[in-house]
């Protein structure tokens, strides 16, 4: 994976999220960590859209089709993180640097990161 595919994929997935979620139905838990139903339920319809949208799979497409599926997650992850401390968040103002940060601490995406 490039930097120029990682954006792709990126701009790809963003297409599907509005430009805002209420998340004022979040619930803390004592353990430190929120349930966000709204931001679940847009998470559900953007991750079908975008795997709706994607290339038959092939071996020449697995790994694009793989890393889809894990920047998808990672915008979702960043998304929640935002829903702890704001009660409407706005998708479109990830950073795509940072969602790429974040990708990058994950050891998948490092072993098949290729600049």
């Amino acid at each position: 994976m490039d930097t120029k595919t990682f954006y792709q994929i990126y701009d790809m997935i963003m297409a599907h999220w509005p430009e805002s979620i209420d998340v004022k139905d979040k619930t803390f838990f004592t353990t430190g960590g929120v349930r966000v139903p709204n931001l679940i339920a847009m998470y559900d319809e953007v991750s079908t859209a975008v795997e709706d949208g994607l290339p038959e799979y092939t071996e020449e497409t697995e790994e694009y089709i793989e890393w889809a599926g894990h920047i998808d997650w990672e915008i979702s992850v960043l998304l929640h993180l935002a829903a702890k401390t704001s009660d409407v968040i706005y998708p479109h103002q990830l950073n795509r640097k940072d969602v790429l940060a974040s990708c990058l601490k994950n050891e998948y995406f490092i072993d098949d990161w290729a600049e």
